[in-house]
């Protein structure tokens, strides 16, 4: 048994996790998968890092780079441990 048995993705639309508000919270300035991203975290706060990547469609790596400016800019903070620990929009 390699452990894969146990493992199953959900892939959500992205459309289904925009509310109404979130034009107002997401400045006009960022990219496309920096908005993506911020849109996913807002839909479930303890997204992987892998979970992003794979849900934008970008590599891990690509990724890190999207999030370090987010943080960079004041948008988004990881509080708590990479395992155990959430996403904070700051607004």
């Amino acid at each position: 048994m390699t452990g894969e048995e146990d493992v199953f993705v959900v892939k959500v639309p992205l459309e289904s996790l925009i509310t109404e508000d979130v034009p107002d919270k997401v400045p006009d300035n960022i990219t496309d998968i920096q908005r993506q991203v911020l849109m996913l975290v807002m839909g479930n706060n303890r997204i992987s890092l892998s979970q992003l990547a794979e849900q934008v469609g970008i590599s891990k790596r690509k990724m890190l780079d999207n999030i370090n400016k987010l943080k960079n800019r004041n948008l988004i903070k990881r509080v708590g441990s990479s395992k155990g620990g959430y996403w904070e929009i700051i607004e």
